[in-house]
């Protein structure tokens, strides 16, 4: 079929989707300590959900060492000028294989790009649309016309040379909580954004403890290490809460409500 639509059969997804930590966690339990499958199955659920983020991204499952440019370096600086920091990207992650099957190979390299570029900006450097033709074994110009793409839809993504004059343009991740706050429900979210369900529903999560926290009073650079994301991240989703609380948001007063009680299965014994 098309590179846009299905591109795998229904076998090779679901094969490829259980390969992750996750699984390798789930079956330690119940082979390793001999727990039931919806215990251990249990068990996996919390621990994602007390981590606030991916098994894999905390074990570093997918990730790769690299070099590029510092951020204070100008865009006019020769290669062998240039000042390199080693920063750790996510090549790949746990929802690709889902992006994949859903959007094909030309959104799915959207997404790292977009993944790679932020990452890279959070440690201090910036990837040059040569080091992202490397990284995902493509083309400069096919990467050139992907960015122009993105930044079309008022996505950032930053690069080196390409960081003045962004304006308003906000990174992924804050333009989907955007989205969301504007009233757009999840299907319709992964349709536009090529994002899968899993990554959207992370970064509400994500986007909901700062909004806890920062209803507590919490200093950014603290809410940075609790949640584990960047300080500018942490200070896009602030501006977002400063600019829907403004506007009296449904959604952000539906994001501070607490969750509904699990219902015990089973019943007493």
């Amino acid at each position: 079929m098309g590179i846009g639509g299905m591109i795998m059969d229904q076998q090779t997804y679901l094969r490829m989707k259980e390969k992750n930590v996750d699984t390798r966690l789930l079956n330690e339990l119940r082979e390793g300590y001999g727990y039931p499958p919806s215990i251990a199955k249990s068990i996996v659920d919390t621990v994602r959900e007390v981590l606030g983020q991916p098994i894999s991204e905390v074990n570093g499952s997918g990730k790769m060492e690299y070099l590029a440019a510092q951020t204070s370096d100008g865009a006019s600086k020769k290669i062998q000028d240039m000042r390199l920091k080693s920063v750790m990207l996510t090549l790949h992650a746990d929802d690709d294989i889902e992006v994949l099957n859903a959007h094909g190979i030309a959104a799915l390299r959207k997404v790292k790009i977009q993944r790679l570029a932020q990452e890279s900006y959070e440690q201090g450097a910036l990837l040059t649309q040569e080091d992202l033709a490397v990284l995902l074994c493509s083309s400069v110009r096919t990467i050139r016309y992907d960015l122009k793409e993105l930044r079309g839809r008022g996505i950032e993504v930053r690069t080196r040379g390409q960081v003045k004059g962004i304006g308003l343009r906000v990174s992924h991740k804050a333009k989907i909580i955007q989205l969301y706050l504007d009233g757009m429900e999840y299907t319709d979210l992964e349709r536009r954004t090529k994002h899968s369900g899993e990554s959207i529903k992370n970064y509400l999560q994500t986007f909901k403890r700062v909004l806890l926290l920062r209803d507590k009073q919490v200093p950014v650079d603290e809410i940075s290490t609790v949640v584990g994301i960047s300080t500018m991240l942490v200070e896009e989703y602030l501006r977002l809460i400063d600019r829907y609380e403004k506007q009296g948001s449904s959604r952000l007063r539906a994001l501070r409500e607490p969750p509904a009680p699990k219902a015990v299965k089973g019943g007493s014994r």
